[in-house]
């Protein structure tokens, strides 16, 4: 158990912001969960419970929730922090194209976005309900790209759809926080 008595669940916790979120909390004295598709990638010097979370797959998103709800930890803090860029499917060097430029659109592709960067962080928020504090918070990583207010530059239809979507789900999970423990930053 952590010194302070809280506990947060950091998704992507294995590198870049996810790794250094992880790395503050657990200095602050919060008993960290991290996730990353292989959970070995995960330090244990920064991460007390590393359970292994593929986005992109259902059933890695229900077992970890069954984890963490059999575990029975109390989560105060969520952030949902990993997810996908479309630049990074390096295996396919036209799938980048199908999702930033409209001469190249591929809608599957998109989807494919909306799915890890929005979809499923909040079905991980909606499979998580029975275990938060009273007065627990979630946290979703957006990205300025994600404003439709802020964004002006054509492209990116895939990671700026995707993170559009987040921010209204997020708003939406906001506004309906009188049905359950959760609020939302």
């Amino acid at each position: 158990m952590s010194r302070n008595g809280k506990t947060v669940l950091v998704t992507g916790a294995n590198r870049g912001l996810g790794a250094a979120i992880a790395s503050e909390f657990h200095d602050a004295g919060w008993h960290v969960i991290g996730t990353a598709r292989n959970a070995n990638a995960l330090s244990s010097e920064t991460v007390d419970m590393p359970l292994a979370l593929d986005l992109s797959d259902p059933a890695s998103l229900r077992d970890l929730t069954k984890t963490i709800n059999d575990s029975g930890a109390e989560i105060s803090l969520l952030i949902n922090n990993a997810g996908f860029n479309p630049k990074d499917k390096k295996g396919d060097p036209n799938y980048f194209q199908s999702t930033f430029k409209i001469d190249h659109f591929s809608g599957t592709n998109v989807a494919e976005s909306m799915w890890i960067n929005a979809l499923m962080p909040t079905e991980l928020v909606s499979k998580l309900l029975p275990n938060p504090t009273d007065d627990a918070v979630v946290l979703n990583i957006s990205s300025w790209l994600g404003s439709i207010g802020e964004k002006d530059m054509g492209g990116h239809y895939g990671y700026a759809g995707s993170k559009a979507l987040l921010n209204i789900m997020t708003r939406s999970q906001w506004n309906g926080r009188a049905h359950h423990a959760l609020r939302l930053l």
